[in-house]
């Protein structure tokens, strides 16, 4: 409902192996795993991880924990550990591309901004499910690193069983060397024909396709769960 709202819902994925916890299991929520810096850089593996009962990943991306913050203490000072920690970095991320992205405006969708999330995290797909090929469900599309450069574009788009592709163009230009990165996200669940929502997510592939006669595949993520995809 949050989400339907037009929130951005951000939440901890909790610290319980194997399952996320609500509400960052929930189809419309971003899940957030933990991730050390300095010595010991990398993902917090006691965080919960892998698929929720429907096949979708989570965390669906990974932020900054075990970092130190003002406390209560007579230090003044320690140092907030688990997914509780990460998951307010992820938020900030969230407010700062929400911002940037509206400028003033309000009417954004909640999608767009979750789909530019995944895509300040440095992995590709097709995203693992534990058995098959890609980056492990623990970390999603991997640690936050919100881009400082380039040029973005976002939008919405639809597929039925009557139109199972859409193209997208992208002007790209004709000398130099030119980086593609592309993310979709969509509202885990599709409706049946009384708008009451299916049990398992649908199962959208992405591609980036080198345009003209001698186009072709240049990357694709075709997971087989979850919901999302990212490309490079």
């Amino acid at each position: 409902n949050a989400y339907a709202a037009g929130a951005v819902v951000i939440a901890p994925n909790g610290n319980v192996v194997p399952v996320a916890g609500q509400p960052a299991r929930a189809p419309r929520v971003m899940g957030v795993g933990g991730f050390r810096l300095g010595q010991e850089r990398g993902p917090v593996g006691s965080h919960s991880q892998g698929l929720t009962s429907d096949s979708r990943i989570k965390p669906d991306l990974l932020a900054p924990g075990y970092t130190k913050t003002a406390t209560n203490s007579a230090s003044g000072i320690a140092t907030y550990s688990g997914t509780s920690g990460a998951a307010p970095y992820a938020a900030g991320a969230a407010g700062l591309l929400r911002d940037w992205m509206t400028l003033g405006l309000i009417n954004n969708d909640a999608g767009h901004v979750y789909a530019h999330l995944l895509l300040s995290g440095p992995e590709v797909g097709p995203f693992a499910t534990g058995a098959s090929p890609g980056p492990s469900p623990q970390i999603g599309a991997g640690l936050i690193r919100l881009p400082t450069t380039g040029t973005s574009q976002w939008g919405k788009t639809w597929i039925s069983k009557e139109c199972e592709y859409v193209d997208i163009p992208l002007e790209v230009p004709a000398v130099g060397n030119t980086r593609i990165e592309v993310a979709i996200w969509w509202p885990a669940q599709t409706l049946d024909e009384d708008g009451v929502p299916k049990s398992a997510p649908s199962d959208l592939d992405l591609e980036i396709r080198r345009g003209g006669i001698f186009g072709g595949v240049e990357s694709s993520s075709k997971s087989s769960a979850g919901v999302f995809e990212r490309a490079r």
